[in-house]
């Protein structure tokens, strides 16, 4: 194999050469950009009214107590790898 080329880290048929180091914008359509992007990406707009939090039925609150003892067994139980804080 070394006779045809394809020594060293596998780069592809090029060898990796060729290609830019700076990193590339495209938009929605796969087009590249050309302009220079500048300034974060835009974010979510504010929000007006904040949702309602949803009532908390008795399915969930039995689902909620078996989740926080299922994890209170696991924390302290002798396979945990998190070390215990010991107290001054």
């Amino acid at each position: 194999m070394a006779a045809r080329g394809f020594r060293g880290r596998g780069r592809g048929r090029r060898g990796g050469a060729g290609r830019g180091l700076a990193p590339t914008a495209v938009d929605e359509d796969g087009k590249l950009l050309t302009d220079q992007i500048s300034g974060p990406p835009a974010t979510f707009p504010e929000m007006e009214e904040m949702p309602s939090v949803p009532e908390i039925t008795e399915q969930d609150q039995r689902l909620l107590d078996g989740w926080h003892r299922l994890r209170h067994a696991y924390q302290t139980g002798p396979f945990h790898l998190q070390n215990k804080e010991t107290k001054g």
